[in-house]
């Protein structure tokens, strides 16, 4: 069902207006040297402006869920965040390990100030895109249809699921087992919340830490699965309120998460610490955080400092050395040959990490290593300066794909809906920068499974509940309507 609302158009181009404003007094600041050097400046002006384009973006949106969980909304604080944090990382020299061999090339970046100038505008131009494109699209919460009974067996069988391919990770661990296991954890989580289960988030917590056990060495499966979690849960509601709850929830969720990357990080012999397990691992936090070394190790596991250092050096290169390393569309153009070998066809088109990083380290590409340069890097290795269209055209995409999403959700089977589901938390992993390709793959590994796992229990419950009239195909999760508004 689509119901209508008026959203004035006075308001998203006064919004847009203040945007444009404090983005130019920010570049302004930078070149006049109002908070020192442009390197300590860096870390003030990125998460100012990740600030007011949040809050900005907040205004606009009233609150609503649906605009909030935009990709363009993630990219914003995504890059924003790591982009500040990462400046002050590299300003006070808190590094260690890999990330000190990139101080050279810091230090010898003649153009950063155009550097920051297109990141920052890359920032104001998502939000710009977003309050004109479907900017008058809002969410509205539904309700499930489904009998608990159904859904209760849904979720035990996903539960034995998610255990055997926990044990199967404990013996041998590859990509199709990995995105199987996110698959299942996403499907528990939405039928924990259709349910609207007291426990929903004990099951999330659950799931999460069971994945940081047998997963120590990829910290963003346990992580990453989060985000569809908290979009189902905001998703409940027709106005997000910045209440004191709100505040107090988000503080405890960054800290969990916190305590679980360290933790991971701990397990795999981060700062010389021996942990037996998980619980011991977690023990372990404090001191681990007192450490002298404790911000440069934060900023490994959190992979910030590589991500400051890969986003601003490859827009740096791409712009200073362009005859020499853009790609033109190259890497983009990979996405349509996933899957097809290259004996084929006699060529294949070069990703983005192989583009990048054997510019950067052709050693440690040699032995299989990569740096993803962000996915704003990615469109200056390919375009240069001709990288803002086509940041416009992967808005398009993502914020089209996102809207199919939502649309999609209340008619959809419970595998179509985890694999939609999939595909939306691997916003995070694209805004990294490892290409459309190696997501592509991703997603494609994921249908597999959402089709091996999911649709067989589907069609047998189906075929249980046909005399009810309530098929589980159409009914599993909560309906969800999405409501646009006409100007007029």
């Amino acid at each position: 069902m689509i119901a209508l609302v008026r959203i004035p158009r006075r308001t998203r181009t006064d919004l847009i207006a203040i945007s444009i404003v404090l983005t130019a007094a920010s570049w302004l600041i930078a070149a006049l040297g109002l908070f020192g050097s442009l390197r300590e400046s860096l870390t003030i002006l990125y998460l100012w402006q990740t600030l007011f384009l949040s809050t900005l973006i907040f205004v606009r949106s009233e609150g609503n869920p649906y605009q909030i969980f935009r990709p363009t909304t993630l990219m914003i604080i995504y890059i924003g965040i790591n982009a500040g944090v990462g400046a002050y990382i590299f300003n006070v020299g808190a590094l260690i390990g890999p990330p000190t061999l990139f101080v050279p090339r810091y230090n010898a970046w003649s153009n950063l100030f155009d550097v920051y100038v297109v990141v920052s505008a890359s920032m104001t131009l998502a939000f710009i895109f977003q309050s004109v494109v479907d900017a008058s699209i809002q969410s509205r919460p539904g309700s499930s249809r489904v009998s608990y009974k159904i859904q209760s067996l849904i979720f035990i069988y996903l539960l034995s699921i998610f255990s055997m391919l926990i044990v199967v990770s404990m013996v041998d661990e590859n990509i199709v087992v990995i995105v199987a296991r996110s698959v299942i954890v996403i499907a528990i989580f939405y039928v924990a919340f259709s349910q609207n289960s007291k426990f929903r988030w004990l099951i999330v917590l659950a799931c999460v830490s069971s994945l940081a056990v047998v997963s120590a060495d990829s910290k963003r499966e346990a992580i990453f699965v989060l985000l569809p979690a908290v979009f189902m849960e905001m998703s409940r509601y027709r106005q997000i309120d910045m209440s004191l709850r709100l505040v107090m929830v988000g503080f405890v969720m960054i800290t969990v998460c916190t305590a679980l990357i360290v933790a991971m990080s701990i397990l795999r012999g981060y700062a010389g610490l021996e942990a037996r397990g998980l619980i011991n691992a977690l023990e372990l936090v404090p001191t681990y955080l007192m450490s002298d070394i404790a911000l440069a190790m934060l900023g490994n596991n959190f992979e910030i400092s590589y991500m400051f250092f890969v986003l601003h050096d490859s827009i740096s290169v791409a712009l200073n050395d362009h005859r020499n390393v853009l790609m033109y569309g190259e890497s983009y153009l990979k996405t349509f040959f996933v899957g097809v070998p290259e004996e084929l066809l006699g060529f294949k088109p070069r990703s983005i990490v192989e583009g990048y990083t054997a510019h950067l380290a052709p050693a440690f590409r040699a032995v299989g290593g990569s740096f993803p340069p962000t996915i704003i890097g990615e469109a200056f290795w390919n375009f240069g300066w001709f990288a803002f269209l086509a940041l416009i055209f992967i808005f398009f995409v993502l914020d089209g794909i996102y809207k199919r999403i939502c649309l999609a959700v209340p008619r959809s089977s419970l595998a179509m809906i985890c694999l939609m589901l999939f595909t939306y938390h691997m916003l995070p992993s694209l805004f990294r920068g490892p290409g459309f390709d190696l997501v592509w793959a991703y997603i494609i590994v994921a249908a597999a499974a959402c089709a091996a796992l999911l649709l067989p229990v589907e069609f047998v419950l189906n075929i249980l509940t046909q005399k009810s009239g309530r098929p589980v195909t159409r009914s599993v999760l909560p309906r969800r309507r999405i409501i646009q508004s006409h100007r007029s």
